[in-house]
């Protein structure tokens, strides 16, 4: 009999869960404005106890599995006509129910909380217009933007053609000083100058709906800032022109009308500065384009589906680690896996910056076969960044979770069945399958890796 049996298993487990998550509920405070209140709550209740809760499913695979071998139980189970497989299969499906339950247990608490703060709130308007908000899902989407890395590397070569650097100068140094001017340059606006971005809409929307242009930039004076927005359908159009006086350091909203997308689904902004101030657009965080996309039904399903297939690859990958490893070594290495894949995006952008550095492309090559098979290794198992959006009351799509090998992957898979029906593939990956399919190859990998070292393993070693 297992300690979880003895005392009180699962459910004692999900009490714990349930109290922790509201302890950091009704410990978190934010500025008194109720809707940020809920999301702030929300959010850190939600990333605390789903962060707990992947550890605990790796601690609990490693234990169910390794414990059987360890203590010869597995011997016992494996002299029925019961194969190997369907033991790991069972193992890897109960676990994953058992995650699933207490994610949807979460996930209903944080609603519930989130109600029992709206109704004691005693502005019964702003309660009613958080209502309201909380409803609507608004999907926001960046400008395309190029790779401030990649131009600082072409403007490498272009140097080093025309003999314009030091003879002595470090490769790597000269690309990242070329990088920092390439971003500086990005991100500042002259006095009285401007700026294009384009937009490109990953979805087919009606002309009668609204878009927010939001942005927030910093000025050279803290002064209101007049600019002059042109949006346009085609590169050099006038379609739609805004002028406002926009507050540096704030969140700036521009209402625009869908009627500005081409065909292509894209549009083009032009900012014109008319203050004598110097601005600055941070790359990546300064301007976006909102627009209502969804409900929260529509946002609770995709929150719990994608995070019920994280716990079955955690579950998943905690078995693995059980069978080849003993119980200590099996739950370190699983777990630095997965602190690994919490933290890929230090990781990933370690290997951008590494790239540049490469001295030829052989070494480039064997350099990135290795990397995209770590970051497929890791990624897989990346926590996908639903919770962030969820609570913000942004809509969770497939170009927002943070997990673009996974969903490369599963293109490349889907591309392969194009020569039946391109249009139908083409719709399939538009639609964010591309994701799913990803997640279910990386699953069946280490589903199939577990069962397979199982049924090989030898019985003297499981004795």
């Amino acid at each position: 009999m297992t300690p979880f049996k003895k005392h009180g298993g699962g459910f004692k487990l999900v009490a714990v869960f349930l109290l922790v998550h509201a302890f950091i509920y009704w410990a978190c405070q934010s500025d008194g404005i109720l809707l940020h209140e809920i999301q702030l709550r929300s959010r850190f209740a939600l990333l605390g106890s789903l962060t707990l809760l992947g550890f605990l499913l790796l601690w609990m695979s490693c234990y169910s599995l390794r414990g059987d071998i360890d203590t010869k139980r597995m011997h016992m189970l494996t002299s029925y006509p019961i194969s190997r497989i369907k033991i790991f299969l069972g193992k890897w499906l109960g676990l994953s129910l058992f995650g699933a339950l207490i994610c949807i247990l979460l996930f209903l608490q944080t609603l519930i909380l989130n109600w029992v703060v709206i109704g004691q709130w005693s502005d019964q308007t702003e309660s009613q217009a958080v209502i309201n908000e909380l409803n609507s899902m608004v999907r926001k989407i960046s400008p395309e933007e190029a790779n401030p890395q990649e131009i600082a590397l072409d403007t490498y070569k272009q140097m080093l053609a025309a003999n314009q650097l030091n003879p002595n100068h470090d490769r790597a140094t000269e690309i990242d000083r070329l990088t920092g001017k390439t971003i500086e340059r990005m991100q500042q606006i002259a006095p009285r100058g401007g700026r294009p971005w384009q937009f490109v809409l990953p979805q087919k929307v009606t002309k009668e709906q609204n878009f927010m242009l939001q942005f927030k930039f910093f000025a050279s004076d803290k002064k209101p800032t007049k600019m002059r927005w042109t949006f346009a359908r085609y590169l050099g159009g006038r379609d739609h022109v805004v002028e406002v006086e926009g507050i540096p350091g704030k969140v700036n909203e521009i209402k625009v009308p869908a009627s500005i997308i081409n065909d292509q689904n894209r549009f083009f902004v032009q900012l014109q500065s008319l203050s004598d101030s110097q601005l600055t657009f941070y790359r990546g965080k300064s301007l976006n384009v909102s627009y209502i996309n969804g409900t929260l039904f529509n946002n609770s399903l995709r929150f719990l589906s994608l995070y019920i297939f994280h716990c079955s690859v955690v579950v998943a990958v905690g078995l693995t680690c059980a069978v080849a490893f003993s119980m200590s070594v099996s739950i370190f290495a699983s777990i630095i896996v997965y602190l690994l894949a919490m933290f890929s995006d230090i990781f990933v952008k370690f290997i951008e910056k590494t790239q540049l550095h490469m001295l030829s492309d052989t070494e480039d090559f064997l350099f990135t076969v290795l990397i995209q098979f770590g970051l497929f290794f890791t990624t897989g198992l990346e926590p996908p960044a639903v919770v962030e959006n969820f609570t913000s009351g942004v809509s969770i799509q497939t170009d927002n979770l943070n997990m673009q090998v996974t969903m490369r992957t599963g293109d490349l898979i889907l591309s392969i069945f194009s020569i039946f029906s391109k249009g139908f593939v083409d719709s399939l990956m538009r639609a964010g399958a591309g994701l799913y399919i990803g997640y279910l190859f990386y699953l069946i990998i280490i589903v199939g890796v577990g069962s397979f070292m199982l049924k090989k393993k030898e019985l003297d070693r499981i004795h």
